[in-house]
């Protein structure tokens, strides 16, 4: 018959372990929070240029098509223009414009992109 021998651990192979684990939770939080901060950033930045482009853009840009557009129809008209010249420059005016409307989705992306990044897209969706 044998007679068990009591081993007497002290847990410290347990304890190094939750340790670690501790630490190592730490830090991929650590990481998470950089990246979020980084992420907001990097969003409120695009942000920023896309909105001060899109003002710009409403400036000195959006009004000035559609007086381009009624002294072009002017010129063909009095025949100071070829059709070929009144269609190739009208089709610049429209160039222009989607240029504008892409301008304008690129700027509510940057904002909805700030919203996310910032944490408050889900609240600004309640309120629609």
């Amino acid at each position: 018959m044998s007679v068990p021998i009591p081993v007497c651990a002290s847990g410290q192979a347990e304890v190094d372990e939750a340790r670690a684990e501790r630490v190592a939770a730490e830090q991929a939080i650590r990481n998470q929070l950089r990246n979020a901060e980084a992420r907001l950033v990097e969003a409120s930045g695009r942000f920023a240029v896309a909105a001060g482009t899109w003002r710009a853009w409403m400036r000195d840009g959006s009004d000035v098509l559609g007086e381009q557009r009624r002294v072009l129809d002017q010129l063909w008209r009095s025949g100071d223009i070829t059709a070929v010249e009144y269609l190739v420059q009208l089709d610049q005016t429209y160039s222009a414009e989607r240029a504008g409307i892409e301008l304008q989705g690129s700027l509510w992306r940057a904002w909805i992109d700030w919203l996310d990044a910032s944490g408050t897209l889900n609240e600004w969706m309640e309120t629609l």
